[in-house]
């Protein structure tokens, strides 16, 4: 079965470090997410990412070149840099989510 990483940008506005969404769209470079190994698993590069954004309603469908560890959080999750490309947007439409912002999704 097909499976799609989601990622989530945060708002412009916030205090994060995290940059926002079109940022991450111009750079094809999701930093610094946490996946869970159970996840990771499951992506191979050449499957779909979705960066959402939902505040403001964008969304954008790219595909996996890459995930680069980059660290653990403050509970040992791994997080990686999401390497993506040929990044178009799409519209918008909202997908579930974990609370650290990132889920993995079957694809019809």
């Amino acid at each position: 079965m097909p499976f799609a990483l989601v990622i989530s940008a945060p708002k412009a506005q916030t205090a994060s470090d995290s940059p926002p969404f079109e940022q991450i769209f111009a750079s094809c470079l999701g930093p610094t997410y946490a996946i869970s190994s159970s996840d990771w698993q499951k992506l191979k590069p050449g499957c779909p990412v979705i960066i959402l954004d939902k505040f403001s309603e964008k969304r954008a469908e790219a595909v996996l070149k890459e995930l680069v560890p980059a660290g653990n959080t403050a509970t040992g999750m791994q997080r990686y840099d999401v390497l993506f490309e040929n990044a178009k947007r799409t519209p918008y439409r909202p997908e579930p989510l974990q609370r650290w912002g990132t889920a993995v999704i079957d694809l019809p």
